[in-house]
């Protein structure tokens, strides 16, 4: 009986052990899915504010230096946001479709980061003369009006892949954590009913009566 005992709790250690680890992985899957959705948010709202700076530095030429300030700051965090989000693929390859999403939007991105260049150049006024580059600005403008729309259409589908992966990863493990608590319940019901019971009835004492 006793080594009946001994294996029916190791065999519960160990169970509990893997789904402590298994419940583990999957919440760190989640914070990373949650983290990373959070992230390419702000890479919508940044690509949507460089257009909006652009318009506005088409229409109000006399704001033109709080402008390119502004401009300058969003195109920092742009850019650093998208490393962040490719460093995070690179670390991946799970993902088939998330991959070729992101070579998709590479060249838009390229794109709005190039033209964004140009713009704060272009929003840079000269000390000398007073007067910035027009002709640059309103080149700069179209450019970024026509490539942000594909970026946002195919960030979109980025962000609603991530989500449907966090979807996945939750169902995954509440399936699991049902599928533990049954084998939990097995192990219960095997160490009562066929080690300790029995020894009961056997010896007519106390269960841990060795």
């Amino acid at each position: 009986m006793k080594v009946r005992l001994i294996y029916g709790l190791v065999f519960f250690i160990l169970v509990f052990s893997v789904e402590r680890y298994m419940d583990y992985k999957s919440h760190h899957e989640l914070y990373t899915n949650i983290e990373i959705v959070n992230i390419a948010g702000k890479q919508r709202m940044y690509s949507q504010k460089i257009t909006k700076l652009a318009l506005y530095a088409n229409q109000n030429s006399f704001k033109l230096p709080i402008i390119h300030k502004i401009l300058e700051d969003t195109y920092h965090q742009f850019s650093m946001t998208h490393n962040i989000l490719s460093q995070k693929t690179k670390n991946d390859n799970s993902n088939d479709y998330l991959s070729e999403l992101y070579t998709k939007i590479e060249p838009f991105y390229q794109q709005l980061i190039i033209n964004t260049i140009l713009l704060i150049e272009g929003t840079r006024v000269n000390n000398d003369s007073n007067t910035s580059d027009i002709k640059k600005i309103k080149t700069a403008i179209e450019n970024i009006k026509v490539n942000e729309s594909q970026f946002l259409n195919l960030m979109d589908k980025i962000v609603n892949e991530y989500e449907k992966n966090g979807r996945e990863t939750k169902d995954r493990a509440v399936k699991r954590e049902n599928t533990f608590n049954v084998i939990f319940i097995c192990i219960f019901i095997y160490i009562i009913f066929f080690v300790l019971l029995p020894s009961k009835n056997k010896k007519g004492g106390n269960v841990f009566n060795f």
